[in-house]
């Protein structure tokens, strides 16, 4: 996914937002993974 964020797919990524967003917000998920998919959402949006 960070190929695709570092490419021109930032499309691509705004189409899994929704599940970034969940992983993101899971508490269950170890925080280096939560810390990635909230900046791949943050690119996805346009804010850097």
């Amino acid at each position: 996914m960070e190929d695709t964020e570092r490419g021109d797919g930032l499309g691509e990524l705004s189409m899994i937002a929704p599940i970034l967003r969940r992983i993101a917000e899971d508490t269950t998920v170890i925080n280096p993974v939560r810390v990635r998919a909230q900046r791949l959402l943050q690119k996805a949006s346009g804010k850097s």
